[in-house]
């Protein structure tokens, strides 16, 4: 059996490009070292260390996702990117969290995929061509 960090690694391999995590994948702190992956300019070390928990963020156009993963807990939050006209924050909020499986897992991606998604606009019908008279 795969241990949790392993097994994170993979499910962020699913959602990444080609795979490619370290061009889509921006860590909190230090990599895990048995990922084997260089540091780079994604890595970030801003927040208090928890040597027990790999912290990322993902982006997208609007919104960056921030997930915490640990041995027996995984949770998302997620955040608009810019704030609204008139604001000075970024409005956001709280997506599924609970134990670490693929269960939580699969309802991180699924909320994460919901919220990437825009109504569709009503059609409008064009107005015929008028003829100069």
């Amino acid at each position: 059996m795969k241990n949790w960090r392993s097994q994170f690694k993979d499910w962020l391999k699913e959602i990444c490009p080609w795979g490619n995590i370290e061009n889509y994948v921006e860590f909190r702190q230090e990599l895990p070292q048995e990922w084997d992956l260089p540091q780079g300019k994604y890595c970030i070390n801003d927040k208090p260390k928890e040597p027990d928990a790999i912290i990322i963020n993902l982006y997208t156009k609007d919104y960056s996702y921030y997930i915490k993963a640990k041995e027996k807990y995984l949770g998302c939050i997620y955040s608009h990117r810019k704030p609204r006209a008139g604001e000075d924050w970024t409005r956001g909020r709280d997506l599924p969290d609970g134990r670490f499986n693929g269960e939580t897992w699969e309802s991180i991606k699924h909320a994460i995929l919901q919220n990437e998604f825009v109504k569709v606009a009503k059609r409008q019908e064009l107005l015929p061509d008028v003829e100069a008279t």
